[in-house]
């Protein structure tokens, strides 16, 4: 975990998958990715998780950021 003085910056999570499906499936949130927005299950978030994973290297790394309060917000 990397700390800063106003957010934390942690490895992503299983747990956060939740989180993130809801922010894929944001449209307003996808326009600033750069990303039409299209819907997706939950299950296809976890099998992206999922294969993040196994390709995951010494160089390829997902983070989440959380803010002060450990809320997720990026």
């Amino acid at each position: 975990m990397i700390v800063g003085k106003k957010v934390r910056l942690r490895a992503l999570g299983k747990s956060d998958l939740a989180k993130v499906w809801k922010w894929l499936n944001d449209e307003e949130v996808m326009w600033f990715w750069a990303e039409p927005c299209s819907t997706q299950s939950l299950a296809e978030v976890e099998q992206w998780f999922a294969k993040l994973q196994e390709a995951a290297g010494r160089f390829s790394k997902q983070f989440i950021i959380e803010n002060e309060e450990s809320a997720p917000i990026g």
